[in-house]
């Protein structure tokens, strides 16, 4: 990975989580908030694999760890979002990084949003109980799909952008 590309995706966690902390998460909106974050992990994951996603899913879940108001255990963000990373890049496409298809693109979102809902509640992070877990999952794959169907393509772009300027 060339710096300018890595300066792309630590600028895009960073912008995410600054919009997730400071706009999204002030919003009354039914269910869970979009989280922004979970999206610029997916699209590192779709442009770079497991690894890569896992990586930054680490990092961007120890930024948010670490962004207040941080809330409950240190280290189950990296870790939920670690995981969420890894399985996402399990869409990836050698050759095509930023060029995945959209539905893919919103497929992994999806299963990387339940991941990091499925991690936070297993650790009792939140204020759902436990009756509430179907819905709150649900609620985070169709957050991520609908916001994804903007963000996902947008992040593509600019990682495709920055390979071309590399190249």
């Amino acid at each position: 990975m060339t710096g300018t590309r890595l300066a792309l995706w630590v600028t895009a966690a960073v912008v995410a989580q600054v919009l997730d902390v400071g706009v999204l998460d002030r919003q009354p909106v039914a269910g869970p908030a979009v989280d922004l974050l979970l999206l610029v992990v997916v699209a590192a994951a779709l442009a770079g694999g497991s690894v890569a996603g896992a990586t930054a899913g680490l990092l961007a879940g120890l930024l948010a760890d670490l962004t207040p108001p941080a809330a409950g255990l240190l280290g189950v963000g990296a870790l939920a979002y670690g995981l969420a990373g890894a399985l996402a890049g399990r869409w990836h496409r050698p050759g095509q990084a930023g060029d995945q298809p959209v539905l893919l693109a919103l497929a992994a979102a999806a299963v990387a949003a339940v991941a990091v809902r499925a991690v936070h509640l297993l650790f009792g992070l939140g204020e759902q109980r436990l009756s509430q877990a179907g819905f709150t999952v649900l609620a985070a794959a169709g957050a991520a799909v609908v916001v994804g169907a903007v963000v996902l393509p947008a992040l593509a772009a600019l990682d495709r952008r920055v390979i071309e300027d590399v190249a």
